[in-house]
């Protein structure tokens, strides 16, 4: 084995950054196209002091500087698109002397001086670029200065980019289910807030997730640390850990692993674990006794950790444009062409309505980037009017929209009672179709309906091009139909200087050409990572395991109370009994739980067994009005005070890169098969 290897299984409990066992280092590339930029390796750092970099890795791979170097020998050559980069930060006079001494322990030495970071840049050709290190709360993070250079590449070698730049494109991928984009949407928004507290005057949170193997085990015993507790009886169970992958269960008490009694030595469990874990390969068998239920059970498997893909994330848009261009903008039809009609309605989150009032223009014009719209059908006289809508290709996770389901005479309940329909409670991960035709069931998805869903469409916008949508395509399923929809741009002269009526609409976010690695707090590195292969395991269990997933979303208003219940009797009257609730939602901050019955809201009963009562006393609340929950929990009633408050989640892009994956198992792969 190793010395890599071995370094590597004495760290897993941090995380294991991968770059390291990711195959030989790379050969120079072959460029299939003479388009370049340069990269400086050299630089003066806040102090004036001269600094060297040294690009320990490319795209995950270790790599060479020396293969490609300009004529200059201090640049190297680097393809237009996006690359991951992995620096180490030299004085120049230490690095000097790290290449001409010998000496391993001198060169060890000279190496703990040095300082390491992870980024992300985006090259555009003929541009030369210059990392310049600045010293922000304790860590050092680059800002990236650029000029405009012609790059002649000649036969020299280039870095190739991980992929190419975003495309005049409709932006696909498959969709995630309900529960993980609010996942997403709660996370983002406290990694933004964490971000706003930590780094002043920055109008946007960014960061890059380097690849890394998740080593720990990914158990929590109950007393973990302490050195007198000789139980190893399991509290908790990480998802997507070697734990789970085995069957562990919480209240599981590990008698045995691998036949070897060492778990009876005196430490704490944590420990004892810890010292076994640290010496497993990757492939190698466990085979761990359980107590469970009194009786005990024999668990096998491999030791086959989980590998966090390199991903990257921005948040609430970026507040300058990385172009050198003019600042030409570009139109879009609202109104679709093709098999079916639909019009766009709203533009990053905002109704245009609000935006224009009743006067929407036909063609928006648009500043260049990423935009989210979306469309309601608008029949046409020559078009029959479809009656459902249900999934197209979208570009990922819807965030409005979609199945809805509701007790019958809600919708005019509430607009009679309160002026609205709008959504106040999750709805399930079924569809509408699926919940219409069940029977087996009395459960009450507690949404009202809002009607006609709508139709989401995310394009990458470019300078002086007019853009139209087309719905080219039809698939029929049971229940259901898929749309295929496709974006044509031809070029413009429209300037945006010139615009002045309607206003031109701000993408949801402009590239960034740097993303800085940004350490996080223990508890959002953890949630992040959990998300990271709850996401990556949907993707891979629909076949996507190659590219990259983009996710974007926009700014959202969270008013979905997150409850479902079935009404059942409770004495002379009803009551409605809690089935589901969601994670951080209106309901769970109010203190509800799964199996309460809900007996009055603000001293309002039920007055038979429909929640219509319930519905339309949530609906008729203020921000921050108080509110007063009747509830039945273990046969004693309670009263639960709480203050209803939507939630504001920030516009974010998140981009998850899948053959990551794929390349570090090839790279583990062939490790095992040495050993």
């Amino acid at each position: 084995m190793s010395l890599v290897f071995k370094t590597l299984f004495t760290n897993k409990y941090s995380g294991v950054l991968l770059v390291l066992l990711l195959s030989k280092p790379l050969l120079a590339a072959t460029p299939h196209t003479n388009e370049c930029a340069t990269l400086a390796l050299t630089a003066n750092n806040q102090q004036n002091q001269a600094i060297t970099y040294q690009l320990l890795s490319h795209n995950n791979s270790a790599i060479d500087n020396n293969a490609y170097l300009d004529n200059s020998y201090q640049a190297v050559f680097i393809a237009p698109g996006q690359h991951s980069l992995k620096v180490r930060i030299w004085r120049a006079a230490d690095y000097l002397n790290y290449q001409k001494d010998q000496d391993v322990n001198k060169q060890q030495a000279l190496i703990k001086k040095a300082i390491e970071h992870q980024l992300l840049i985006t090259v555009v050709a003929d541009t030369h670029y210059q990392l310049l290190p600045i010293n922000e709360q304790d860590a050092t993070v680059f800002v990236l200065e650029k000029n405009l250079q012609k790059c002649q590449l000649d036969n020299s070698s280039m870095l190739v980019a991980k992929h190419q730049p975003l495309t005049t494109q409709m932006i696909n991928s498959v969709s995630l289910p309900g529960d993980l984009t609010l996942r997403l949407y709660d996370l983002m928004g406290k990694l933004a807030l964490e971000n706003s507290s930590s780094i002043k005057g920055s109008v946007a949170t960014s960061n890059i997730v380097p690849l890394r193997l998740m080593g720990g085990f990914g158990l929590i015993f109950d007393q973990g640390n302490d050195s007198n507790n000789n139980t190893m009886k399991v509290l908790t169970v990480h998802p997507f850990s070697v734990a789970h992958t085995l069957k562990l269960a919480s209240g599981d008490v590990i008698v045995k692993v691998n036949n070897k009694s060492e778990l009876t030595v005196k430490a704490s469990p944590n420990q004892k674990f810890q010292h076994y874990v640290n010496r497993l390969a990757i492939g190698e068998v466990i085979e761990i006794t359980v107590r469970r239920d009194n009786e005990e059970l024999l668990l096998k498997g491999n030791y086959q950790p989980k590998i966090l893909p390199e991903s990257h994330y921005q948040i609430n848009g970026i507040a300058s444009v990385d172009s050198f261009d003019d600042k030409r903008c570009a139109s879009l039809n609202r109104y679709f062409t093709g098999i079916k009609g639909y019009k766009i309605i709203s533009h990053n989150g905002q109704s245009l309505s609000e935006l224009y009032g009743n006067s929407a223009p036909a063609r928006l014009s648009l500043s260049p980037g990423v935009h989210r719209f979306q469309a309601v059908f608008s029949p046409r006289p020559s078009s029959a009017i479809n009656s459902r809508y249900s999934r197209t290709n979208d570009i990922a996770p819807r965030i409005s929209g979609g199945s809805r389901v509701g007790e019958a005479g809600i919708k005019g309940l509430m607009l009679a009672r309160t002026g609205s329909i709008n959504g106040w409670f999750n709805d399930s991960t079924e569809s509408s179709s699926s919940r219409n035709n069940r029977t087996t069931t009395g459960d009450f998805v507690l949404e009202p309906s809002t009607g006609r869903p709508l139709l989401n469409v995310t394009l990458n916008i470019e300078q002086a091009k007019q853009y139209k949508l087309m719905v080219v395509q039809q698939f029929t399923e049971p229940n259901r139909s898929f749309y295929q929809i496709t974006s044509t741009g031809k070029s413009t002269d429209l300037d945006c200087d010139e615009v002045v009526l309607p206003a031109i609409l701000p993408p949801l976010l402009t590239a960034q050409s740097l993303i800085n690695h940004r350490s996080l707090t223990r508890t959002l590195q953890f949630e992040l990572d959990q998300l990271l292969l709850a996401v990556t395991s949907y993707y891979q269990g629909r076949g996507i395991n190659e590219g990259i997933v983009d996710i974007y979303r926009e700014k959202k208003l969270d008013n979905k109370y997150g409850l479902i219940g079935k009404m059942t009797d409770y004495q002379a009257g009803y009551a409605l009994l809690v089935k589901q609730v969601s994670s951080n939602s209106m309901a769970s901050r109010a203190g509800l739980l799964v199996g309460d019955k809900i007996l009055a809201l603000n001293n309002s009963t039920f007055i038979d067994d429909k929640p219509r009562e319930f519905l339309a006393g949530i609906a008729k609340l203020k921000a921050d009005e108080v509110y007063t929950l009747l509830i039945l929990r273990e046969n004693k009633q309670r009263e639960l005070v709480a203050a209803y408050q939507e939630k504001d989640f920030p516009a974010f892009y998140l981009s998850v890169d899948m053959s990551s994956v794929g390349q570090a198992q090839q790279a583990l792969d062939r490790i095992h098969s040495s050993n």
